[in-house]
């Protein structure tokens, strides 16, 4: 299994739905950015008359107290991604509700804003059923994490706003991307846990603590099921001294506690110079990768020379007080985004 500590991963995209031996692609997607959390406040069971479709939700569950939030477009960022249901803005609030079912935790989302419950259906975690939701023609797919604080609900709407995980996710284990048969990605029979750490709106930011949730969830979980894992950050920050970051020595410790673990990072985007690998890609431990430019994506001679061979990408980090990267691999690809991202399926970085 591979940990995809990213943007988020769309599961609904061709190429990230099956392994080459048809088991699921995508095990489990957890958020641990808080970019989706709906705060959902205690409400009295409602009427039929003070709530549409109270009624078909109340035949979920006996619970006298219900909970209700809303899922606000604006703090997405921009459209197209924050333009949840493809209508052209980034403005809409859609109402939600939350209640305890017999089979746990259930959302209701008011997708088409038409004031009413009665034609939405349920969307339990994304463990328990892989259900997920997408709204328009070119839409954001959406599932729910539901954790509990006192008895009380937390909802966290998990999601791809950046495209940058679900293209990652490809490159690392697609299977027949875009129902292309042969057009797969470096490990097509690998299952996938998408984690969620980055703030899509501020720019993709995430914070020590995101990380670090993320690194011990995706330990736990494979421990359980007695999976091999590898865990895929490709994220960095700029050192000011390599190898002296906080994170580097999370990191370090992290892989100490867990040695059967490989864990990948990014060396960072900030060459050509030297002493620019970004952290945690730093870390003595981590796996580092920088880039090669491929020379199939180098514009063409217009003296009809033949295609560049491949070159170290100018834009991949690289050590000065560190010997790193640790490892060169190609810096573009072709691969797989979200549905309201279609057009830049080429992307570049290390």
């Amino acid at each position: 299994v591979i940990a995809i500590l990213d943007s988020g991963v769309d599961p609904a995209v061709a190429g990230l739905v099956t392994t080459s031996t048809g088991a699921p692609k995508v095990l489990e997607l957890r958020d641990f950015s808080g970019e989706g959390r709906v705060a959902p406040t205690a409400i009295a069971t409602p009427t039929e008359s003070e709530m549409k479709g109270a009624a078909r939700i109340a035949r979920l569950t006996t619970a006298t107290t219900w909970y209700r939030g809303t899922f606000k477009e604006l703090p997405l960022g921009l459209p197209p991604a924050a333009d949840v249901n493809g209508n052209g803005r980034n403005t809409d609030e859609f109402p939600v509700v939350v209640v305890k079912a017999t089979d746990g935790w259930a959302a209701f989302l008011d997708t088409n804003l038409n004031g009413s419950f009665e034609d939405e259906m349920p969307l339990h975690d994304y463990r328990h059923g892989r259900e997920m939701i997408a709204l328009g023609r070119k839409p954001l797919t959406i599932v729910a994490n539901f954790s509990e604080a006192d008895g009380v609900p937390i909802l966290d709407l998990y999601f791809d706003t950046s495209g940058h995980g679900t293209h990652v996710a490809g490159i690392a284990a697609g299977y027949n991307l875009y129902d292309v048969t042969g057009f797969h990605g470096v490990a097509p029979g690998a299952q996938v846990i998408g984690l969620k750490i980055a703030n899509n709106a501020r720019g993709g930011v995430t914070v020590h603590g995101s990380m670090m949730r993320a690194m011990e969830y995706a330990a736990r979980y494979a421990v359980q099921r007695n999976l091999p894992l590898v865990l895929n950050l490709s994220f960095g920050v700029g050192n000011e001294h390599e190898g002296r970051a906080v994170i580097d020595s999370i990191v370090d410790a992290f892989l100490l506690a867990h040695p059967d673990l490989v864990f990948t990072i990014s060396a960072g985007n900030d060459g050509p110079g030297l002493s620019t690998v970004g952290f945690p890609g730093s870390a003595d431990l981590a796996f580092s990768i920088g880039a090669r430019f491929p020379g199939v994506f180098a514009q063409p001679s217009k003296q009809g020379r033949p295609p560049a061979r491949d070159v170290l990408g100018w834009f991949s980090s690289r050590g000065g007080e560190l010997a790193k990267p640790d490892l060169v691999t190609p810096g573009v690809a072709y691969s797989t985004v979200p549905r309201w991202d279609t057009g830049n399926e080429i992307k570049g970085g290390t």
